[in-house]
């Protein structure tokens, strides 16, 4: 089950203070969904939906990035799901260039 919250009306920093509180709490509502690998999917696909619903959405790209090397280190299956990541995360960058978080992400995706 993938419920979106969107909240309407509120623009600028304080929606996107709401935005990502939101996305934030949604990691600590899926622990009984399965093993690690199910769990990391359900991830991608959320993010992939919200994505889909705002595509200049740097935190959505980010996440995504990231849980698809989550679902990557479950089940390792080649190169391409780090490429996948990569590409994710270079696109947040864009999106987001001065978010401290995503830069730590970057730098955990090469560790990996």
């Amino acid at each position: 089950l993938v419920l979106f919250v969107a909240v309407k009306g509120v623009t600028g920093p304080a929606g996107w203070e709401v935005g990502s509180r939101l996305k934030a709490n949604a990691r600590r509502h899926r622990p009984r969904c399965g093993d690690a690998r199910t769990r990391a999917l359900a991830r991608v696909l959320h993010h992939r939906m919200a994505i889909d619903e705002s595509r200049v959405d740097g935190e959505a790209w980010q996440h995504l990035g990231m849980a698809i090397l989550d679902c990557h280190e479950a089940e390792p299956q080649g190169t391409r799901p780090l490429e996948l990541a990569a590409a994710c995360l270079g696109r947040a960058t864009e999106l987001t260039p001065n978010d401290g978080k995503l830069w730590n992400n970057v730098a955990v995706a090469f560790e990996r």
